[in-house]
């Protein structure tokens, strides 16, 4: 059960890696853009959100899901406050969340962290 876990991990950190340099590009325009399926780790081009990215590092997708997989494992429940508890943890980390956060994950971390209200609540 270990090396599956391990294994799915892992699976998922280099998929994610992998992703970053042919994100919101169709099949033909990673053939054109890298002559073929990407197979190694690159550093994403200037034209997606993981440019300045190094080759191989993950980006929001994987390092949002293991800081919760990580507070799941600590708490012994997934639950909403663990997830909670794992987005803040995750948005803690300039280097994830100045550079990966969009504008809605952006807002509810604020909201969480009491910075905004809530954006229904201001037509209620």
């Amino acid at each position: 059960m270990y090396n599956k876990i391990l294994g799915s991990l892992l699976g998922a950190a280099a998929g994610d890696a992998m992703g970053a340099a042919t994100e919101t590009r169709t099949r033909k325009q990673i053939e054109e853009k890298f002559g073929g399926y990407v197979t190694d780790f690159l550093t994403p081009p200037q034209d997606t959100f993981a440019r300045g990215s190094r080759a191989g590092q993950i980006t929001d997708d994987f390092s949002v899901a293991y800081m919760t997989l990580r507070e799941i494992l600590k708490t012994g429940k997934a639950d909403y406050e663990t997830a909670v508890s794992g987005l803040l943890k995750w948005a803690a980390i300039p280097e994830y969340f100045d550079h990966f956060a969009g504008p809605t994950t952006r807002a509810r971390v604020l909201e969480l962290q009491g910075k905004i209200r809530r954006i229904v609540d201001l037509f209620l």
